[in-house]
């Protein structure tokens, strides 16, 4: 039986900007958001 990988939820957010054809994010980093950055540099496909 497959174990299934937990997402978090900037991982999840990421996919659905993929989905959607966002192709650049514009945006400040900080503490806040630090998940969301490390889930848009592991996708790869955002500028």
């Amino acid at each position: 039986m497959e174990e299934q990988q937990k997402k978090s939820t900037a991982e999840v957010l990421v996919e659905c900007l993929k989905e959607e054809g966002v192709d650049t994010i514009f945006g400040i980093p900080g503490e806040e958001t630090l998940d969301l950055m490390f889930a848009i540099k592991k996708a790869a496909f955002i500028l």
